[in-house]
């Protein structure tokens, strides 16, 4: 790799890091982080730049749908979550996604792991309407078959229990089921079914999964179990990490199986992380297999963090918009790179932010956990908005050459209904060489509303009044439409009068984390049709918190002994609401009530100078918070040696040859004690 990097390219990255939209200056908390990445990043793109001749290559330009991921757990089954699903998908194509990533991980389509067959069959069910509805629209689906790895912002599903009931054998066997399951209901495009197997040993304790021999043995059984359906059409291929130590023993092995890709996963590029994509490419090239690489990110971690911090904190790094020139440069290092490697598809993880950023002045002082979930909602309300990010288009931009120009068409066949004080909008969808993003409406020549849906509800209008609207189509360019224009009228509102104010409001504690209102009813001219409940934590702060049909109110979502400020408002059918009653306070009841004592305490390795305990999960009436340990050299001397928010621990503090006791205890969030386990007796070798 003599050559020279074209001056272009070196032009272009560096314009990149550093005219990105003018992005918020680098904390110095992180500009040794930042040069350290930007350095790693400049120095592949010598590599890239050195060997590609700059000729593109037609690359897929996937992405994570975040929202139709089995991480998502039971929230994919709740009413009206599949239409933010379609949102999502709509938003993506907006960029000129046209491939869609989606994890549906081990054992999400496994029937075992329900107690319900019900919900397997539903999950089932959402993810074959998802996969029929992608190819509808003529764009194509790759399923990651992993398995669920449980963690803070990442994955609300928790398999570790099922795990524990599989041997290896058994596990090769539900693994290949699952694979083979996926490819005849779902029809993939592309499906990995082997994509990080450090990861997946570390997640399942199978640590067969993390040798070559074991990894490969398992994928032959699915490759065998898929062939088996007769299902065609369907691209399997399996892969590793750029980290995984022995990759290339892996890539070679998966190489020379069955497989139509060799799939990777490319996340730290600390070392030689990233030049360990072109060996990997390198390798399936020679085998003549496709390349694929279904997730990638840049992490922010420094050489000197590896393995010590935690996913939710690298992760946590992730939204602040100061990293958004620098995961610009990153993905276009990686576009370099399979256009020069020519990759079949490629597929950024984190396509959150291809919608929203966080201010670190704002916001740096959240836990990751809090950022990455208002980061993710922020997102969703952007996709709502059809609103994108620089590094959003920027994407799209890598893609399309020239930069789209093309503006979508004028929407068609506008509608309205209306009532006193609000008209509803309607109209068709309009079309775009690219993907349209969304829409905008103009009230009397004013901006009323962006949405990425086909409707608009323009409330607080005034009785019998006529509002010329005007609608235009953008995409993610902001490439805009000619104007479609309609005149609606409100109807005439002969109820002005609101309902009188609600009085005797009272609160009274009735759970641990419930509070019951009640209140004399409002009366009005017509009748009244319902109450808004709003609440907070202080007098001052009370908002719009729920609603009822009646006087009366129990709220669910208290948190123990904790005081809330509410008051109560009515309002009748015409959309007349009475001011607000007076604010009152109100405590749930204390949390008394201990968790239930921690079951299956057991070893799950024991040496001369550690023991490994594991055990199964308490349940308690609001929340288990910890788990403590107690160890002893009798029944009777058991003290506590240590606590974890997890259902195993290892003690490091024993010597050899040495008889010990050990039980373990639960804890709740208001630090209720349960008893102690039964002791189980363990004698270090």
């Amino acid at each position: 790799m003599s050559k020279l990097v074209p001056q272009s390219l070196v032009l272009f990255f560096i314009s990149l890091v550093v005219n990105a939209q003018t992005p918020p200056p680098v904390p110095s908390l992180f500009q040794d982080l930042y040069t350290q990445l930007t350095n790693q990043i400049t120095s592949f793109n010598t590599i890239v730049g050195g060997g590609w001749n700059g000729q593109p290559y037609p690359v897929i330009n996937s992405a994570q749908l975040r929202s139709a991921s089995c991480e998502q757990g039971g929230l994919l089954l709740g009413p009206g979550y599949y239409s933010g699903v379609l949102n999502e998908i709509q938003s993506l194509q907006a960029l000129g996604i046209n491939t869609f990533t989606v994890h549906i991980d081990f054992p999400t389509l496994d029937p075992a792991f329900y107690l319900n067959q019900a919900d397997y069959q539903n999950y089932l069910n959402f993810y074959i309407q998802l996969s029929n509805d992608i190819h509808a629209r003529g764009l194509k689906l790759i399923v990651e078959n992993s398995v669920v790895f449980p963690q803070p912002g990442i994955s609300t599903l928790s398999a570790p229990v099922f795990y524990k009931t599989l041997t290896w054998t058994t596990y090769e066997q539900s693994r290949a089921q699952q694979a083979a399951l996926i490819a005849q209901q779902l029809h993939p495009d592309y499906l990995s079914v082997i994509t990080e197997p450090d990861t997946e040993s570390s997640a399942t304790l199978q640590i067969n999964v993390n040798t070559v021999s074991g990894a490969t043995d398992m994928l032959n059984q699915m490759l065998a179990a898929i062939q088996a359906t007769g299902v065609t059409g369907v691209s399997v291929g399996a892969g590793c990490g750029t980290w995984q130590n022995g990759f290339s023993n892996f890539a070679t092995s998966f190489a020379g199986t069955a497989v139509q890709f060799v799939d990777m996963h490319i996340y730290p590029i600390n070392r030689t992380y990233l030049p360990n994509a072109i060996t990997i490419a390198q390798i399936a090239h020679a085998a003549g297999k496709q390349v694929g690489m279904t997730e990638t990110w840049m992490y922010k971690e420094r050489d000197s963090e590896l393995g010590k911090l935690t996913s939710t904190v690298i992760y946590g790094r992730d939204p602040f918009s100061f990293w958004e020139p620098l995961d610009q440069s990153y993905l276009q290092s990686i576009v370099n790179f399979a256009q020069y490697q020519q990759l079949t598809f490629i597929s950024p993880f984190w396509s959150t932010y291809f919608h929203v950023y966080l201010d670190y002045a704002t916001y740096g002082t959240m836990t990751a956990s809090q950022l990455l979930s208002l980061s993710g909602t922020q997102s969703g309300v952007a996709i709502s908005s059809g609103q994108f990010t620089p590094t959003g288009t920027a994407y799209e931009n890598m893609f399309f050459k020239p930069i789209d120009t093309i503006p979508p068409t004028a929407p068609p066949g506008p509608g309205y209904t209306a009532t006193t004080t609000q008209i509803n909008l309607t109209w068709l969808s309009s079309s775009d060489n690219v993907g349209v993003a969304g829409y905008n409406i103009y009230r009397n020549g004013t901006l009323a509303n962006t949405t990425s849906g086909l409707f608009f509800q323009d409330l607080n209008l005034t009785a019998n009044t006529a509002y010329n609207y005007a609608i235009e189509a953008f995409d993610a360019l902001k490439n805009t439409s000619p104007q479609t224009l309609i005149t609606a009228t409100t109807q005439r509102n002969p109820d002005t009068q609101p309902p009188t104010v609600p009085t005797g409001l009272a609160a009274t504690g009735t759970g641990v984390t419930q509070i019951s209102l009640s209140w004399t009813a409002s009366t009005d001219d017509v009748a009244v049709t319902g109450y808004k409940i709003y609440r907070g934590t202080a007098p001052t702060t009370v908002a719009i918190y729920s609603s009822s049909a009646s006087n009366s109110f129990l709220d669910l979502n208290c948190s123990p002994t904790a005081a809330y400020y509410y008051s109560v408002a009515a309002y009748d059918a015409a959309g007349n609401v009475s001011a607000q009653s007076t604010v009152i306070s109100g405590k749930s009841l204390p949390d008394t009530v201990p968790p239930s004592v921690p079951t299956n305490l057991q070893t799950t390795a024991v040496a001369s100078t550690s023991v490994s305990l594991a055990w199964s999960a308490s349940t308690d009436n609001v929340k288990v918070s910890n788990y403590r340990i107690y160890r002893g050299t009798s029944p009777t001397t058991l003290q506590n040696i240590g606590s974890t928010t997890t259902l195993a621990y290892t003690d490091t503090k024993v010597t050899t040859k040495k008889t010990y006791y050990y039980t373990v205890a639960a804890v709740d969030t208001s630090k209720n004690v349960s008893a102690q386990s039964p002791a189980i007796l363990v004698t270090t070798p």
